[in-house]
């Protein structure tokens, strides 16, 4: 009786040629899953920093302002104390965001693309943020005058 343990030479072959063939066949899929995957991600975390910044400002009963900027793919909020809508060196930065990989910031529907709630969480206009991946897939971040913010698939 042979009592020895483990795995032959051929057990392993066809153990490692079943798991390259499942590799083959996932990777390709995973990696076109991703730029959805970033947009989708973006568009969240786009939201929930519209929501702090409203919700700051109503905290702190001053101006808060969300500053994107469609060229750099960034956008920064900041407590703004002198309601004139520029960061000044003593203002102090609540956020500030980078796109994931592989999105871009296309543009907003603000003026100056700036988004700025007053001490009551209202928004001083009403508009849409465009995020775009690169196979061309947009959403947009829908802010209304009341200062709520949804995604738009």
């Amino acid at each position: 009786m042979d009592n020895s343990n483990g795995f032959t030479i051929h057990e392993l072959l066809i153990g490692l040629g079943i798991l390259a063939m499942l590799t083959a066949v996932a990777i390709p899929n995973y990696i076109s899953w991703l730029p959805s995957y970033h947009l989708q991600s973006t568009a969240s975390d786009m939201e929930a920093t519209i929501r702090l910044a409203k919700m700051t400002a109503i905290r702190e009963n001053l101006d808060v302002v969300v500053n994107f900027n469609p060229v750099d793919d960034n956008y920064q909020v900041f407590i703004d104390s002198d309601a004139d809508g520029i960061r000044d060196t003593n203002e102090r930065i609540i956020r500030s965001r980078d796109m994931s990989p592989g999105i871009d910031l296309t543009g907003t529907d603000f003026g100056s693309n700036k988004l700025t709630f007053n001490g009551r969480g209202l928004a001083n206009s009403s508009g849409d943020i465009t995020i775009k991946n690169k196979l061309n897939e947009e959403l947009t971040v829908n802010v209304t005058i009341t200062g709520s913010s949804r995604i738009n698939i």
